[in-house]
């Protein structure tokens, strides 16, 4: 994305206008983000939000096996939060947050963001969209878990996700919709 992209897809993202969205993009930090690094891991409060330009994040969490389990993936453009609920509560993380591609991102911490959410009060209501639609997102994952079959569950993943359905590791899609591998393998197999 180019500079008038971004600004473009931040004012209709937001409904901030321009000339207010600008205070906060100065406030960010452009940074790249080598990929497998963590933008966030559990035991640890999290102080940054990142709007992603360019590549894909995962959100993971690990069980006592050490088994991994993918709970979302996130693509550019998009803005991302290790964990909402941890970020706004600042309760320590419970998710890992990985960069599966190289990264482009502006990067804000909390304070910045709720100092602009005070001087430009409809920032709040962007913030809010965003987490009923990290909710709604979490929601349907859930009813399809209960009424697809993995086949279904996969195809939905592809109409959702196109771009990553190839570009990322088939364990990490299989964790995502709790298949093992092999039977994703074989869901994916021409026939």
């Amino acid at each position: 994305m180019n500079e008038k992209e971004i600004n473009e897809f931040l004012v209709k993202a937001t409904k901030i206008k321009f000339e207010q969205l600008k205070e906060l993009l100065v406030l960010g930090k452009m940074k790249s983000i080598e990929k497998k690094s963590l933008l966030a891991e559990p035991g640890k409060i999290i102080d940054h939000s990142y709007f992603l330009i360019d590549g894909i994040v995962r959100h993971f969490v690990v069980d006592k096996r050490g088994e991994e389990y993918t709970k979302t993936f996130m693509r550019s453009p998009d803005f991302v939060v290790a964990s909402i609920p941890d970020f706004f509560l600042r309760t320590k993380d419970s998710i890992h947050c990985e960069a599966l591609t190289d990264l482009i991102v502006i990067e804000w911490t909390y304070d910045q963001l709720i100092a602009f959410g005070k001087k430009v009060p409809e920032f709040f209501l962007f913030l809010i969209r965003c987490v009923v639609k990290a909710y709604k997102m979490k929601e349907q994952k859930e009813i399809a878990m209960h009424i697809l079959d993995a086949t279904e569950r996969y195809e939905k993943f592809v109409n959702d996700y196109p771009e990553i359905a190839y570009d990322v590791p088939l364990r990490y899609i299989a964790s995502y919709l709790n298949i093992r591998p092999e039977t994703l393998s074989r869901i994916r197999a021409p026939r």
